[in-house]
């Protein structure tokens, strides 16, 4: 049995998921327990965003606007459980990380080349 929570984060685009597991353990089961095991997968709008092996998760997008997140339980090797979970989450404002590019490359000359027409 899988729960899932979903809310807007403190930060500016940022979506807050928890998941509220029953009969499923994250990581390895002890020997002797009878739970299935494994990690979960996280897709929004049906692209795969990451898997987890913890019960929380925070994303971040990018613009504004619905989001449907669905939590996948998969084992070992990565193989779906048969249980899911979907919510949706309203983010009314996206990131507005800037990321300053400076280009500090350097130009080496290693050759040149000619090219002779056959």
């Amino acid at each position: 049995v899988i729960g899932m929570t979903a809310s807007v984060g403190a930060v500016a685009g940022e979506i807050d998921v928890e998941l509220d597991l029953a009969n499923f353990r994250l990581g390895s089961a002890p020997m002797g327990m009878n739970l299935a095991e494994g990690h979960w997968h996280l897709y929004i709008n049906g692209v795969l965003e990451g898997m987890y092996s913890v019960p929380r998760a925070t994303v971040t997008t990018t613009m504004p606007g619905e989001y449907h997140l669905v939590a996948r339980l998969a084992d070992s090797q990565h193989c779906y459980y048969d249980v899911e979970e979907m919510v949706t989450v309203m983010v009314t404002e996206g990131s507005h990380a800037h990321h300053k590019h400076e280009d500090t490359s350097t130009t080496i000359f290693l050759g040149s080349l000619e090219v002779y027409p056959r």
